[in-house]
């Protein structure tokens, strides 16, 4: 496969009339507009004014197609915070279970561009549910489990969850206050 996106899959859908995982992926989003953008077209950088961005993250560089460890997601969000006007969102996407063998929370496939923008016009409303899954058969080769991915964005996981608590523990001063008499935060 050529460049592809790295998926998660968040949910496990197994109705008879809709079998399918939401898989969440990330994206880019410019916030506001910002000037001293460069595009990168046949070899030469073209200044542009950016005044809308989302773009889908696919790898770490582009030596490196997967996130092979924590740390390199960890290195990918904390660039993206740090420029001005850029922030990452979580989007999601359905993918028919058929074409998902590990149906398991929390596991990261790779999905081919092809697939993963038919995958965005269903979640969109520009093809039906019908219409999807006919054009996405035969596509299953488009589609691979990520091992080493699926390890590395669970670690990531864990380290946030432990982030958010000791921030929390050093912070409880600045946490909400709940009165139990009145069931209301104060």
């Amino acid at each position: 496969m050529d460049t592809t996106v790295p998926i998660l899959i968040d949910d496990v859908k197994k109705y008879p009339r809709f079998a399918m995982s939401r898989c969440t992926y990330f994206s880019i989003e410019a916030c506001d507009p910002a000037p001293n953008w460069f595009l990168g077209l046949e070899g030469d950088n073209m200044p542009f004014y950016l005044t809308g961005l989302n773009g889908v993250i696919t790898s770490y560089n582009s030596n490196l197609e997967e996130f092979n460890s924590s740390s390199l997601i960890e290195d990918v969000f904390n660039r993206i915070d740090q420029t001005e006007n850029l922030i990452i969102d979580i989007n999601d996407i359905w993918m028919p279970n058929s074409m998902l063998n590990k149906l398991e929370i929390g596991n990261v496939y790779r999905v081919s561009i092809p697939l993963f923008t038919l995958a965005l016009y269903f979640r969109n409303g520009e093809i039906s549910k019908d219409q999807f899954e006919e054009l996405s058969k035969g596509m299953s080769n488009q589609v691979r489990f990520s091992s080493e991915e699926t390890h590395a964005f669970s670690r990531w996981s864990e380290n946030q969850i432990d982030q958010a608590r000791e921030y929390y523990e050093n912070n409880q001063e600045r946490a909400l206050k709940y009165d139990d008499e009145r069931g209301e935060n104060v």
